[in-house]
């Protein structure tokens, strides 16, 4: 009989409100775990960092003219350390929301490839 080795997926759910300035990082997260986080802002900038692990789709909003951006570091060390490259994808851009998925793929992938195979439904 065959072993198989399973993860048990960890989940975590934070909603942050505030009217001031708003900074929230997510410092570290295991491996293939489900993060959901809602930071809300009606009056000022909203800034959240995520972990290297983080792979799925977000949605930034920021109303009353503010913008939202997305930074994009593309010298993050894998967290599996398989040598995969960081792959921060743009579906959206209006007004002041951003809309996009996150993941990791091959390093040798073409990127334009990449973007076409990965899943929006995550």
């Amino acid at each position: 009989m065959a072993r198989t080795k399973m993860r048990r997926r960890v989940a975590s759910a934070f909603r942050v409100t505030s009217s001031a300035p708003l900074v929230v990082t997510v410092a570290s997260q295991p491996v293939s775990s489900a993060l959901t986080l809602t930071a809300i802002n009606m009056n000022d900038d909203v800034k959240v960092t995520v972990a290297p692990a983080y792979e799925g789709k977000f949605t930034l909003v920021s109303s009353l003219g503010g913008g939202s951006s997305v930074l994009k570091d593309e010298d993050t060390p894998d967290p599996e350390g398989k040598g995969r490259k960081r792959l921060v994808d743009i579906k959206a851009l209006f007004g002041g929301t951003v809309i996009g998925s996150v993941s990791w793929v091959d390093a040798d992938t073409n990127e334009a490839l990449a973007k076409e195979r990965m899943e929006w439904g995550r």
